[in-house]
């Protein structure tokens, strides 16, 4: 049991440092081998993947990965799948149309939407690994696909391809990825990937469509600053993107120690187990913390010079930028982690107030700033709307942990 434990942590690690390392890389190989405006192009495609690709995802993972008693089964969840990353892809072509990008931006961005359509698809598959207790699979799958996806963008381009041909390399290369690994590991467990009972795939996506609208949100609310940049600000469209990296890498620290947690923390509240559950929900808060903490101290000193030396990019006037998304990036952690917690609460529905709230706050103040104050506003207006997110997030799980507890708790 303590072998597949350590064998689910640490695969699910490396496959989590692969999947958000190639977001990274990606831009940085384009920018250091196309030049800053090619890599700023394929920073915003990237940041646009993450927005549509919430429609791919639908938000069923967390629901399906923690379906310990199976209410769905696997060929319901596929045929879901299926369906919105059929939705994903028209929501793609009609962003594109009204968005009225030049031809190579656009390019840029429709094939790197079709990466994250891949990775949608894959993502059923790794539910389902760690719905049956095998994340190590899921890990395996993830970090072998985007290992390829990064080595085949950058042969791509050192061979001569436009960064829109290399992104059509790295589509190709994923599907291959998800058809001898993903598919053909699932055959061991599943003998069906799709289901003609229509009726359970809308109930599940009726089931999902609260976290469907809180991830969206989440997403939007992660990227609003990189599409205000490039509105107002295009010329930083890299510069942004390089900064921004530390944010995401306090993410990725902390679904290291979190993901492997939540099936723990779903039999923690189903089975009334209250002070296991929130003596755990506080070590995880401690650990973000821990992180963030550390992520200052080292911004402070080398954040600029590190992420200047790998983007080829002088950002030594960043650096007060930098750790304002730092603290941003830190509770955007924490209002994730929540968002986890209140999943497996299954509070999906309040979810949507504080997300409504945050999403008009968002629209509203973080324009405004960054038309007056360039990218400090756009920092500042980051740290705000994740403490709004985060406070609202915070609030509801207090209120259902006082309400269990009155129902008794062990």
């Amino acid at each position: 049991m303590k072998s597949i434990q350590k064998n689910n942590f640490i695969w699910n690690m490396l496959g989590s440092i692969a999947g958000a390392a190639t977001t990274v890389l990606l831009t940085m190989i384009a920018t250091r081998i196309s030049g800053p405006e090619e890599g700023g192009v394929l920073g915003l495609a990237l940041g646009l993947c993450f927005i549509v690709g919430t429609v791919g995802m639908f938000e069923v993972r967390p629901f399906q990965s923690t379906d310990l008693s199976e209410e769905f089964t696997f060929p319901v969840y596929c045929t879901a799948r299926y369906l919105c990353c059929a939705v994903m892809l028209l929501f793609t072509a009609i962003y594109l149309i009204l968005a009225g990008y030049d031809a190579n931006k656009a390019q840029i961005v429709f094939w790197v939407c079709m990466f994250k359509m891949v990775d949608c698809l894959s993502d059923v598959f790794q539910g389902r690994f760690q719905q049956i207790g095998r994340l190590d699979l899921a890990g395996q799958m993830l970090f072998v696909r985007n290992v390829c996806s990064v080595i085949t963008f950058a042969a791509a381009l050192l061979l001569g391809a436009t960064v829109a041909q290399s992104c059509v390399a790295i589509v190709l290369v994923s599907v291959l990825c998800v058809l001898l690994g993903d598919w053909r590991i699932d055959r061991r467990f599943d003998n069906s990937r799709c289901s003609k009972n229509f009726s359970e795939t809308i109930k599940l996506l009726k089931k999902c469509f609260p976290l469907f609208i809180s991830s969206f949100v989440a997403m939007y609310l992660a990227n609003i600053t990189k599409l205000q940049i490039d509105h107002y600000l295009p010329q930083y469209n890299a510069h942004w993107t390089a900064v921004f990296l530390p944010a995401a890498v306090i993410n990725l620290f902390s679904l290291f120690v979190f993901r492997p947690m939540l099936t723990t923390l779903t039999k923690y509240w189903t089975q009334g187990e209250g002070k296991a559950f929130l003596r755990l929900g506080g070590l995880l808060v401690l650990w973000i913390l821990a992180i963030t903490g550390f992520a200052l101290l080292f911004g402070y000193f080398w954040g600029t010079p590190v992420l200047g030396f790998l983007y080829g990019l002088d950002l030594a006037p960043w650096r007060g930028v930098l750790e304002l998304i730092l603290v941003g990036g830190g509770i955007n952690a924490l209002a994730i982690m929540f968002y986890y917690m209140l999943t497996v609460m299954r509070q999906q529905k309040l979810l949507l107030v504080s997300d409504g709230l945050t999403f008009l706050a968002a629209i509203f103040f973080v324009p405004l700033l960054t038309e007056f104050w360039g990218v400090n506003g756009a920092a500042f207006s980051f740290i705000l709307i994740m403490i709004i997110r985060s406070s609202g997030f915070l609030l509801i799980i207090v209120t259902s942990v006082q309400a269990q507890r009155r129902r008794g708790w062990k």
